[in-house]
């Protein structure tokens, strides 16, 4: 959740800008920016994250690469 996916896989460019963190997203979800986050790719990434995210483990989280895909063939 850390970078734009659109970029990395439909445009395959290289996200442009600073990486965002859990913390971001949460502060623009509580102050009504968006009301739904999709969490698809980071579970993909690490199945583990709704726990991780629960318990305030954001550090070791994984993040997603375009190689996560490729754990599923």
């Amino acid at each position: 959740m850390d970078t734009d996916f659109v970029s990395i896989r439909i445009k395959r460019e290289t996200p442009k800008g600073p990486k965002r963190t859990i913390h971001e997203l949460l502060d623009r979800l509580s102050s009504n920016k968006f009301d739904l986050v999709g969490v698809g790719r980071a579970l993909l990434a690490d199945p583990a994250w709704v726990a991780k995210v629960i318990e305030n483990r954001f550090d070791q989280i994984n993040t997603f690469k375009m190689e996560s895909l490729e754990t599923f063939y």
